[in-house]
C-alpha cells in the first residue's frame, strides 16, 4: 500500500513531462531553460547591489531563474 507521501510525489513526478521546462521537485536546476522573474525589495544598507551581490548569482546559477529586483527606491516609493 502506497503512503499519502508516496502517492504525492508520484503525482507531483508525472505532472513534470518531457514539454514543460520544469524539473522534478527537488532538482536542480529548477527550470531547464533561463526565466526571468521580477521581484519588489525594500533597499538594504547591507546590500550594496542586488544584480551583483554573489547570493544573487549563486541562486540565478543554481536555479537557472535570473532575478530582477525592483526595490522600493528604484521604483519611487523611497521614504526618508
Amino acid at each position: 500500500m502506497q503512503t499519502t507521501e508516496e502517492a504525492v510525489e508520484e503525482k507531483n513526478d508525472s505532472e513534470v513531462n518531457d514539454e514543460s521546462n520544469v524539473n522534478p521537485p527537488g532538482t536542480l536546476p529548477i527550470v531547464k531553460k533561463p526565466i526571468t522573474l521580477t521581484v519588489g525589495i525594500s533597499q538594504s544598507s547591507a546590500v550594496e547591489d542586488w544584480e551583483t551581490n554573489k547570493q544573487t548569482l549563486y541562486m540565478e546559477e543554481k536555479t537557472n531563474i535570473n532575478l530582477n529586483y525592483e526595490s522600493n527606491r528604484t521604483r519611487g516609493f523611497y521614504r526618508s
